[in-house]
């Protein structure tokens, strides 16, 4: 679901925008059949 910062690097510690935190939460509610 979360996509890395290149091809090659993930940032699990970098802070989430908040057109990230929205793109998580429609795949998420997508993928669950949701709203």
């Amino acid at each position: 679901m979360a996509e890395g910062t290149s091809d090659t690097t993930f940032s699990p510690d970098q802070p989430v925008t908040r057109g990230e935190f929205a793109k998580m939460l429609y795949r998420a509610l997508s993928f669950a059949g949701g709203f």
